[in-house]
């Protein structure tokens, strides 16, 4: 149980990290249209 509750919370984590990524450069994209 511990021990796949680690590998779930990692997982997450990542995904989570992925997320940002990707919100973060859709947001440079956004900027990027409405300034240039």
């Amino acid at each position: 149980m511990g021990k796949r509750f680690e590998k779930w919370r990692r997982m997450v984590r990542q995904m989570r990290g992925k997320l940002y990524i990707m919100r973060v450069c859709i947001t440079m994209l956004i900027c990027w249209d409405k300034y240039s």
